[in-house]
């Protein structure tokens, strides 16, 4: 994909990541935690690791105050924002905002992108457009919207419409009548104070259509599978729960692009190109058959060797170094078509008093 002297060109960059770096104790790890959405440590030493050698140096900031601090010796570096913090809902595009604010270049998609992308009802609109099939679903924000979900076709998945990894699903998110749901949106409304989303279950296998690239052109698209290796047809019965992301080693990743119809990358390159500044994009879905069904869209993806994203360009033959420097040749390549950064003289505004 890239030639040795682009390879030796990045040793000319310094690499600027944001992450929140913390360290998790799994015991204290419940249902409704934020924190496992969150960067751990374990995770940035380990694309460190891996990717430090090819660069000229790596800094690393564990929040966007940090960051914004430092933010004048970085004007000609790249960032990878990698931090998701807890509560704002606006928490995925914070890092990105401010890069593009103070004209700096960074990997994957931009605050419209990852904003969007993280209210899973606003993005089934975003899939529809570009021929992506959806479940049909209902988007509950308050207590008088639950008499709606009488009109659902059971079963259906009760989870919360805004977090990631799974966080408020477990077995009892996937309802088989009304008075469930109604029981099972209450609690996650009053927990999270935060929308749910309840939408008819698919059944099938769990794939992720992974892709990389930019407006230019979209270099990497591969399928990957997340399955149980002593339950090959679990998730024709169950939902991708928060234990089993909690407890990754009771599943297993392989190489799924050959299963999944031409059509679904061909829609999946559309999306991407839609969204314009992405870069990085995991569109999650079920596989039944020869059918695919979108249940939501990541490009605030775990970048970990052993998660989909880069797990998946791994079991199609890549090792987890080229996947790393795929995204950053890829980053330094992108043109931004508009800057937040403009700057105009006061002398040159006219004052709206006098129009």
């Amino acid at each position: 994909m890239y030639s040795d002297s682009q390879l030796k060109s990045l040793a000319s960059t310094t690499l600027v990541i944001v992450a929140d770096s913390v360290v998790l104790d799994a015991a204290a790890i419940h249902l409704l935690s934020k924190d496992i959405d969150r960067t751990e440590r374990r995770h940035v030493e380990e694309l460190v690791a891996a990717i430090r050698p090819l660069l000229k140096d790596i800094v690393i900031y564990d929040s966007p105050n940090a960051f914004i601090e430092a933010i004048a010796r970085h004007k000609a570096d790249l960032v990878l924002p990698d931090w998701s913090g807890r509560d704002s809902w606006n928490r995925s595009g914070l890092v990105p905002a401010v890069c593009e604010s103070a004209g700096i270049a960074y990997i994957g998609g931009d605050a419209y992108t990852k904003i969007v992308c993280q209210d899973k009802f606003l993005a089934k609109s975003l899939c529809t457009h570009v021929g992506l099939r959806t479940p049909s679903a209902i988007f509950v924000d308050s207590p008088e919207k639950l008499d709606a979900l009488d009109l659902c076709a059971f079963p259906c998945v009760v989870k919360p419409c805004y977090e990631g990894s799974s966080i408020g699903v477990d077995d009892k998110s996937l309802v088989n009548s009304a008075s469930e749901a109604h029981t099972r949106a209450m609690e996650l409304l009053n927990a999270l104070k935060a929308p749910v989303l309840v939408e008819t279950f698919q059944p099938g296998r769990e794939i992720s259509i992974c892709l990389l690239g930019n407006q230019s052109e979209v270099a990497l698209v591969e399928a990957g599978e997340r399955y149980l290796p002593n339950d090959e047809h679990y998730f024709d019965r169950n939902v991708f729960s928060f234990e089993l992301k909690k407890n990754s080693k009771r599943t297993a990743l392989r190489l799924a692009t050959a299963d999944v119809p031409p059509i679904y990358f061909d829609q999946a390159r559309r999306l991407f190109k839609l969204l314009q500044k992405v870069e990085i994009l995991r569109v999650d879905g079920r596989l039944n058959g020869k059918d695919f069904t979108v249940i939501e869209l990541t490009p605030d993806t775990h970048l970990g060797a052993r998660a989909e994203y880069a797990g998946t360009f791994i079991q199609a033959g890549m090792t987890y170094t080229e996947v790393l420097a795929a995204m950053i040749l890829n980053a330094r390549a992108y043109r931004p078509g508009q800057t937040a950064n403009t700057r105009t003289s006061v002398d040159n505004i006219q004052n709206p008093l006098e129009i």
